[in-house]
């Protein structure tokens, strides 16, 4: 696989700003009811004592259901020493290459999904990339994915 081609003037910038060390699970898209974000932070936070690592979220809020969006935003807030939610980041920016570079790997649990230019970034930045298994992401990425069924909040945790 080609690495993703990018020259930064500080390769460390997003650990920086963000006060993280390299190793975080890295989740790039929209929070919404489509991508599973409830069922993410779940699970992750079910395997955290296991993992002993951070997640970080870039992207904003697309809830259509506000109580969903209310729940993201309960988890999110109640665990800022685990979570930690980045509303944007420019694409192709120094700091969301940085985040890409310096992550373990990224995870996109959606219900419904196209292949995702963020899986598509983590995978041209050498990560590997958890996804709902839903055409045609399967289709796309063949062996190249990890899948979970994302309407199982146990099938999410065994993958991650």
């Amino acid at each position: 696989m080609v690495a993703y081609p990018f020259c930064l003037s500080d390769s460390e910038c997003f650990l920086s700003k963000y006060h993280l060390d390299p190793g975080y699970i890295l989740s790039v898209g929209f929070l919404g009811e489509r991508k599973n974000s409830i069922g993410l932070l779940q699970a992750f936070l079910d395997v955290y004592k296991s993992i002993r690592r951070k997640l970080v979220l870039i992207g904003g809020n697309r809830f259509l259901n506000a109580k969903n969006a209310e729940m993201v935003t309960n988890l999110i807030n109640q665990n800022e020493d685990k979570i930690i939610h980045i509303p944007f980041l420019p694409s192709g920016s120094d700091m969301i290459k940085s985040a890409y570079s310096h992550c373990v790997f990224h995870v996109l649990p959606s219900h419904v999904e196209t292949p995702g230019i963020s899986n598509l970034e983590a995978m041209a930045f050498g990560k590997n990339i958890l996804v709902g298994d839903c055409l045609p992401v399967r289709e796309y990425f063949s062996d190249y994915a990890f899948y979970c069924q994302s309407s199982s909040r146990e099938s999410v945790k065994k993958c991650a």
